[in-house]
């Protein structure tokens, strides 16, 4: 399984491959003496000079090198103290040693004097492993940290800017797989369900108590974000995607369209000079930019007030590798398909770009100030370890330039605009009553909107619901008015009575909120769907796809009229139909899958299950949701899984691989994704679920991998210190293939007989159903080159040759005979010098009034 690559889900950084290097790119062959200057340290003062920033926009830094050691997030509590991740193991050098040492923090900064930088620095919480998630609450924080599923609360109960008390706040286990590809985020959203990326679930939290919500599956690595409308975005670093879940919320789908992203969105245009992209010379243009998006990260749709109108609701994402940050416009059309487009793309720019080496963008948020804040991890080397071995192009850039050097340092920036002032008056929200947090609902900047919401929820006061239904009703903020009705929603304060009245409510964005409310009440009783009929024939676009959403989320002969009807009557936006079928197509593959799965014992059942999951979150990014591999330009991303004799062949082959990753082309072809990560930081449950899973689906059909072969593998392996290429590879392949059930079989006489040497019921023979002559023969094709020097054949009864010769094909064409004139016998054992094989054949040298009978072929590795 070729897999993406790249930083903690910033970089995934194409193709290890080798391709012609430009005639101006440097000569990595000749290791520099010293750090090139290229890529020395800057002052911040310098760092400022190298930006280009689009329109007339501008950085400002808010906190730098002498606050900050490898920052990854920012994030506020009510009264707008900024709370940031660091991550200060992370690659501290080209091999990443001691990552997981507990050394890491969390900080808490402030602004003292209101004048929007930063000039407190508290040491929140140390002694972590890379903390990666923070959600602050009403008198706590919540943290996640690497390698685990548990999320801790902490208190600074003396008001010294230091946590001194900690519980557990949802338990979850242990967790493994490279630090890339574990969830971030951590946001409270508009639904009031808090999202992560790379799981399957949000979670919920109500009355004190955690509960997961599942969801269609969280794609992305690094980064979430939310948009007005309180729709959840992710960002895939895998294949260079960018944005993801961008269509709908993902507690219906995740599907997401090619045309979401229009012609040139992947086109990056950076205007840095460094030859240091994983994807080798192939991924950039003759002047060492790089041409398009390998690595996606650090999404925040803005949502302030201090900066122009036209950027409320724009996307931002960046590159760390290609060192800038994109503006994501979204163009309407007349049907409701939302599409993506890079604001300056017809210039040919990026809304931030630099040439210093070391900006690696990896974060943004929108600020309590009402600007945009981009977190810069500033730094050299931008790829996590597994994806620097020693050879690989990546690495030789390192070392060349001398990027290694630059760690410990970070800095945070907000944009400016001359036009507009940043609001550095500090919220007081948390010293606020749930009344008086009531009217910052209705905020023009998002972040107190969303704060507010949080902590009215967090106080649990029934008291503020009439002054939220007065909102809702009355209420001047279209925004203000949703955040309202989803508040009253986070204190179960809604019937079904008051979501009918709001099907008639001027605001489209209500009426869409009502509907989806409503799915509880029509999922028990299907009579509620009359309610919702009027609403078919609404002016809104919208209004038909959320009830086309929502029919979805239980598919009944009810919801599926209802749906029928719908896309009848609106006949004229043919984007209905296009949701409707990928929608029930899930559901449908689903029903299918479960048909399948009941022929399953019930541990393969578990295992596909479970893969099925995985493989979503991790392996369809390159090798493609149905196995099909994923484009990547006019290349593939990585091989496809279907028909795919190394996944359908021998088990302990492809658990090698999963386990310990492979580098470079295969059978003579070069893919973009180059390197696949090795994956044995999962437990064996983990691997053989996938495995198992890929074995067995889109037409595919192999016997399940069990934890305990990924086990025995893992031992065998344990010494092993790299990625497989096909040199390394074929020698473990020569010591495998011999289970028979993966040999293609022939006979001269009853070849449809040996199928019952490749049964689980030994009781079955082959048999020629006819008197040995001499030139009888059996053979066996191996599905790759085999070393072997021994045969061993079992006879039923006296039913063998008299005599026998061995011949073996290394090419399939050309035969050497390794025995000849061997005795028959009942068991007939026939040795002979080790040699290299792709066919073996047994044949009879003399005739025999009996038949020939086998009830097995035995052809080990000499080593067995």
């Amino acid at each position: 399984m070729y897999k993406k690559i790249g930083i903690i889900g910033f970089a995934l950084s194409l193709c290890s491959s080798i391709f012609a290097a430009p005639a101006n790119a440097p000569d990595f062959s000749k290791k520099q003496g010293s750090q090139d200057p290229l890529v020395r340290q800057r002052t911040h003062a310098e760092s400022m000079k190298e930006f280009e920033v689009q329109d007339k926009y501008s950085l400002e830094l808010v906190a730098g090198d002498d606050m900050l050691s490898e920052p990854t997030l920012c994030v506020w509590d009510g009264n707008g103290r900024m709370y940031v991740a660091q991550f200060e193991t992370y690659m501290q050098d080209v091999d990443g040693s001691g990552k997981y040492d507990k050394v890491s923090r969390v900080l808490r900064l402030e602004d003292s004097n209101d004048d929007g930088i930063m000039d407190k620095r508290t040491v929140f919480v140390d002694k972590m492993i890379l903390p990666r998630m923070i959600l602050p609450l009403k008198d706590s924080v919540l943290i996640g940290e690497t390698n685990t599923h548990d999320i801790y609360e902490y208190w600074d109960t003396n008001n010294d800017g230091i946590a001194d008390k900690k519980e557990i706040w949802y338990e979850g286990g242990k967790r493994g797989g490279n630090l890339e590809h574990q969830p971030s985020g951590l946001i409270w959203a508009m639904d009031n369900n808090i999202y992560t990326s790379y799981n399957q679930h949000a979670y919920r939290y109500t009355d004190g108590t955690v509960k997961k919500t599942m969801t269609a599956g969280n794609r992305g690595q690094w980064g979430l974000t939310q948009d007005n409308l309180g729709k959840v975005i992710y960002a895939d670093a895998g294949a260079g995607i960018g944005p993801v879940h961008t269509l709908f919320p993902n507690v219906y789908t995740k599907w997401d369209p090619k045309w979401v992203r229009d012609q040139g969105f992947k086109s990056m245009w950076g205007i840095d000079r460094v030859w240091d992209a994983q994807g080798g010379f192939n991924s950039m243009r003759e002047n060492g930019e790089l041409k398009r998006f390998t690595d996606t990260c650090g999404q925040a749709v803005f949502r302030g007030d201090r900066l122009p109108q036209e950027m409320v609701g724009e996307l931002f994402f960046s590159s760390p590798v290609g060192r800038l940050t994109r503006r994501t416009s979204f163009k309407k059309d007349a049907m409701g398909r939302r599409i993506m487009t890079n604001a300056y793309g017809e210039q040919q720019k990026e809304f931030i770009a630099s040439t210093d080496a070391n900006f690696r963008p990896v974060n943004a948020a929108t600020g309590p100030d009402g600007t945009l804040y981009i977190v810069d991890m500033h730094r050299g080397i931008i790829q996590e370890g597994q994806w620097v071995p020693k050879g690989s192009f990546v690495r030789k850039a390192i070392e060349y330039y001398g990027l290694e050097k630059n760690i410990k340092h970070g800095r945070i920036y907000r944009v400016r605009h001359p036009d507009y002032k940043p609001n550095d008056k500090k919220p007081r929200m948390l010293e606020e009553s749930p009344a008086q947090l009531v009217k910052h609902l209705s905020h023009p900047n998002g972040w107190w909107r969303d704060e507010a919401q949080k902590l009215i929820i967090l106080h649990g006061d029934r008291s503020v619901i009439p002054a939220l239904q007065k909102i809702v009703a009355s209420g001047k903020s279209h925004l203000g008015r949703l955040h309202a009705l989803w508040t009253l929603h986070g204190f179960d304060a809604i019937t079904l009575p008051y979501l009918q009245k709001l099907y008639k409510d001027k605001d489209v964005n209500i009426r869409c909120a009502a509907i989806r409310m409503t799915e509880p009440y029509f999922h028990e009783d299907m009579s509620v769907l009359k309610g919702l009929r009027g609403l078919i024939k609404d002016s809104h676009h919208d209004v038909h796809i959320q009830l086309i959403l929502s029919m979805s989320t239980k598919v009944t002969p009810d919801t599926r009229k209802f749906a029928e009807v719908l896309i009848k009557t609106q006949a004229s936006n043919d984007y209905l139909a296009e949701i409707d079928t990928e929608l029930n197509k899930t559901y449908f593959e689903e029903i299918k899958r479960q048909k399948a799965l009941a022929a399953f014992a019930e541990e393969e059942r578990e295992l596909m299950d479970a893969g099925s999951k995985h493989y979503a979150a991790l392996c369809a990014s390159c090798h493609g949701l149905k196995g099909e591999g994923m484009p990547a330009g006019q290349a593939m991303m990585a091989p496809a899984f279907v028909n795919n004799p190394r996944v359908l062949g021998d088990k302990g082959i492809l658990a090698h691989i999963a386990l310990n990753g492979f580098t470079g082309p295969i059978d003579g072809k070069t893919y973009a994704g180059g390197v696949m990560m090795a994956l044995k930081t999962n437990d064996d449950k983990y691997l053989a679920s996938v495995l198992t899973y890929i074995r067995n689906s889109w037409g595919n059909k192999a016997p399940m991998i069990s934890p305990k072969e990924v086990a025995k593998i893992r031992k065998e392996t344990k010494s092993s210190d790299g990625p497989y290429n096909e040199q390394s590879l074929r020698k473990v392949m020569l010591k495998s293939g011999d289970d028979i059930k993966l040999w293609k079989l022939s006979a001269k006489k009853g070849e449809k007989h040996l199928s019952n040497l490749q049964d689980d019921d030994k009781k079955n023979t082959y048999a020629t159903k006819a008197q040995i002559k001499a030139g009888f023969y059996v053979q066996a094709e191996f599905p790759h080159e085999r070393r072997i020097s021994k045969v061993t054949l079992m006879a039923k009864g006296g039913d063998f040759p008299l005599s026998l010769k061995v011949e073996i094909s290394k090419d399939g064409k050309s035969w050497t005979t390794v025995a000849d004139k061997v005795p028959g016998k009942r068991k007939t054992v026939i040795s002979f010098p080790e040699t290299i094989a792709v066919k073996v054949k047994i044949t009879s040298l003399e005739d025999k009034k009996s038949w020939w009978q086998l009830y097995d072929i035995i052809i080990p590795a000499p080593s067995k």
